[in-house]
């Protein structure tokens, strides 16, 4: 199975902001699934379930809507019971899990969809049982994805938990830089649950966090704790290559501002000219106009000369003159 740009596949994001973001919402679920049976509804390629499988749920179930994605995991995972199925149709009894894991499943389906989906997490859960759910917040995560159908906002995803669900607990996700002080063992493990105290020293918006996440029950759940991924997503060299990148673009920027400004000024300089254009243009045409004046005056006072006694009582004279003048110029040819 191939990396689309949405479904995770650890062995091709395994260096990827994607690889840590959907890893530690599986290792915060862990926390909930011991001796449970679990649905991880939209399992993808299945890393997931195994880890909740590894954590200490008694079954785990993984369901999601995609053939290869079912055949993906079950060549992989063989402790995981992978089904195909929607979150239209979950294909389990009625209260047969204790807790239901939806990880990124809600912005793929319209608003419809989303609620029957949330309809079915309440049949196949049991009474006290718990779901936890995520989903990108709107407010700020990228636009134009183009497997997402209908992405939520923070009160709208709370809005659709509670209309479920007596609790929910709503938490925050995002990436953020961090600094380690590690033994020498813990940092050559691939991976490893290290054993570490977190401080969190500036204040955070919840509402800048990219992703959404929901722990949600009609029972009282116990105190709901946050979890922290530590990973190599931008490697000291990598880091170095985008500090080059960015001093690149800033330098190819400054030229293009130069460039800009040069243009500016051009424009500047022809819109002047355009403008002298205008003036002299204006100024002829009212000249035109002067000259349209002055032969309307001439054409007029010419009627008035044709059409005097004068002109009238001269005509005859006026013709004599003409045959004369022919004759004249007739003699003289000959």
């Amino acid at each position: 199975m191939k990396f689309t740009g949405e479904r995770m596949i650890p062995d091709e994001n395994r260096h990827d902001a994607i690889y840590a973001e959907h890893l530690n919402r599986y290792f915060f679920a862990s926390h909930f699934v011991k001796n449970r049976t679990v649905l991880d509804i939209a399992s993808g390629s299945g890393y997931g379930s195994e880890l909740l499988q590894k954590a200490g749920a008694r079954r785990v179930y993984g369901v999601d809507i995609a053939e290869e994605a079912i055949e993906f995991g079950k060549e992989l995972y063989k402790d995981v019971e992978f089904r195909k199925g929607s979150v239209e149709d979950i294909p389990l009894q009625d209260g047969e899990v204790d807790v239901i894991v939806s990880f990124e499943t809600l912005e793929h389906v319209d608003g419809r969809v989303q609620s029957v989906f949330m309809t079915e997490v309440e049949r196949v859960l049991r009474e006290d049982g718990t779901l936890i759910i995520s989903t990108p917040n709107t407010l700020v995560y990228p636009k134009g994805n183009r497997f997402h159908v209908k992405e939520l906002d923070i009160d709208e995803f709370e809005s659709l938990m509670r209309g479920s669900f007596e609790y929910v607990h709503m938490l925050y996700q995002d990436n953020a830089e961090t600094n380690y002080i590690f033994t020498k063992e813990a940092l050559l493990q691939e991976e490893a649950s290290a054993d570490f105290r977190s401080h969190k020293i500036n204040t955070i918006d919840p509402k800048e966090s990219r992703y959404l996440v929901a722990v949600c029950s009609n029972a009282k759940v116990r105190k709901v704790r946050g979890e922290t991924i530590l990973f190599d997503s931008i490697p000291r060299k990598k880091y170095e290559k985008y500090e080059k990148e960015l001093a690149y673009r800033q330098k190819e920027f400054e030229e293009r501002t130069e460039w800009a400004l040069k243009l500016d000024k051009e424009l500047a300089e022809r819109t002047e000219w355009a403008l002298k254009l205008d003036k002299e243009l204006a100024e002829r045409t009212e000249w035109a106009l002067k000259l349209d004046h002055e032969l309307a005056d001439r054409n007029k006072e010419l009627a008035g000369i044709k059409s005097s006694a004068t002109w009238r009582a001269s005509q005859a004279a006026r013709r004599l003159w003409r045959v004369l003048a022919r004759t004249r110029r007739g003699k003289d040819e000959a």
